[in-house]
């Protein structure tokens, strides 16, 4: 599958107020609509011939004004579409399709006054496109980065909308030339997402000689978060995380250290309500915390560690199912700057001239070795730790072998047997989980491997499970 430009139109007059465009597009494709005004107004709106709105993108005032709208072509597809914006003004449409994108990404808008209208992007997945309009008052504008798709050239409301794309993460760029005279661009990114993963966000936050770190950041119930951080002192260690709302369970998943120059450590939490900020406590050092939100998670897989002194801060590993996400954070004893390597990096940060923190990721689409590597802009010792983000959930099953229970692990032993399930199997390597009685003790590495009968024999009450649990499950054992 990839993305693909499909066809568009355009249209352009003055002292209107609305403008309906003929397109019919394809059902689940996704159509952009930039609108150019000659001067900026109060409300702008888009809707196509069924009355389905559309969502509005960025807007960029500078003169003249451009407005973006978007959205993914329903059952029933339109005819044409129409913007409103209230007032008669001059003004140029123009309207794109694309096939192939999963979902809508990034955007931005610039503005300037020159003879190179601009717009630079950093895409967040490999094979992404840009989309972008550029837009000025009365000089025509020939496309010069990017492929020219619907252009507007006459009139006091110009416009040329391009796209462009590349196959690995990076830079892309949509430009033209013209007279120099003021000028709008706005920018949205497609997105090609391979599997039920999605990264969704990433933040970053840190203190020095400081007790907590506080991230500002607003994931989604439900989505899973994953956190490194990086300790200047490789003594101390993270005390504990929580957040605004209070209701979700961060865990500890590892930690590595790299000598005495840099401590990393890596935990995760499956978000409950809907929280602002999280905050990361420790003894008094200096740390640098970098936060990422995924969609889609169904489970934890394998976690690794790793340490060096060099520009690179590497770990591969084979993942146990296809479209898996292997997730590295790293922590680097110095003041740096951080790039994507091998993979995708999702942000970075340096403390005080003294730690830095950097998350990145990497996917394949079918079982294989996935190398996660964070390239440094200096040679410095770094601990790494990383961790797989799966797609497929642990299964219940009865002796008979059906299901009774997809993705339902929130049971303590006895109501497992109740419900005669025998056998609880796991994805194909199971994903870290540990067996305890009351005390703490009797652990049992991989409980979910055992049956429900052999548990209650070893006298294992509590099981700790992939952080998509919020609490652990109590239940009573054959004394109780």
């Amino acid at each position: 599958m990839a993305i693909g430009y499909r066809g568009g139109q355009k249209s352009n007059s003055s002292g209107v107020s609305s403008a309906m465009v003929g397109y019919t597009p394809l059902t689940g494709n996704i159509v952009f609509v930039f609108l150019n005004l000659a001067s900026s107004v109060t409300t702008v709106t888009c809707k196509d011939s069924n009355n389905v709105s559309l969502t509005a993108g960025p807007t960029v005032v500078n003169t003249c004004a451009i407005y973006s709208f978007y959205y993914t072509v329903p059952a029933s597809a339109p005819s044409s579409f129409t913007p409103n914006w209230g007032s008669n003004k001059a003004y140029s449409i123009t309207i794109v399709e694309y096939s192939g994108a999963t979902s809508v990404g990034t955007s931005n808008f610039n503005s300037g006054s020159s003879n190179a209208p601009t717009i630079t992007m950093t895409t967040q997945d490999a094979n992404n496109w840009m989309v972008a309009s550029l837009g000025d008052s009365s000089n025509t504008i020939t496309y010069l980065t990017g492929n020219s798709r619907e252009s507007v050239i006459v009139g006091a409301a110009e416009q040329i909308t391009l796209d462009n794309t590349r196959a690995t993460t990076g830079s892309l760029t949509c430009a033209g030339t013209m007279i120099s005279t003021t000028w709008v661009a706005v920018y949205i990114e497609l997105r090609l997402i391979l599997g039920p993963i999605q990264y969704v966000q990433s933040a970053k936050g840190g203190g020095t000689a400081a007790t907590s770190a506080v991230v500002t950041i607003s994931p989604a119930a439900g989505n899973l978060v994953v956190i490194g951080i990086a300790l200047l002192l490789t003594s101390d260690s993270v005390s504990g995380i929580t957040d605004s709302v209070g209701s979700t369970k961060y865990t500890f998943l590892t930690a590595i250290n790299n000598s005495t120059a840099a401590r990393i450590e890596l935990w995760t939490g499956r978000i409950v309500g809907s929280p602002t900020t999280i905050t990361v406590s420790f003894a008094i050092t200096t740390a640098e915390v970098v936060i990422a939100e995924y969609s889609g998670v169904a489970v934890l897989g394998i976690n690794k560690t790793g340490t060096a002194s060099s520009t690179s801060a590497s770990l591969t590993q084979t993942n146990e199912d296809n479209y898996n996400y292997m997730v590295e954070v790293a922590a680097a004893g110095g003041n740096t700057t951080f790039a994507s390597g091998t993979g995708t990096l999702r942000n970075s940060g340096t403390q005080n001239l003294v730690i830095g923190c950097a998350l990145a990721d990497n996917m394949a689409t079918t079982q294989a070795s996935v190398t996660v590597a964070i390239t440094l802009g200096t040679s410095l010792a770094n601990a790494e730790a990383m961790v797989e983000l799966r797609t497929v959930p642990p299964l219940f099953v009865e002796p008979n072998d059906e299901v009774i229970n997809n993705n339902v692990i929130n049971l303590g032993m006895l109501s497992l047997l109740e419900e005669g399930v025998d056998l609880v199997i796991s994805p194909p390597v199971p994903a870290p989980n540990v067996g305890y009685d009351n005390d703490g003790e009797n652990q049992i590495l991989n409980p979910l491997y055992f049956s429900s009968d052999t548990l209650m024999d070893e006298g294992v009450e509590f099981i700790t499970l992939p952080p998509f649990v919020s609490d652990l499950d109590e239940v009573m054992d054959e004394d109780q």
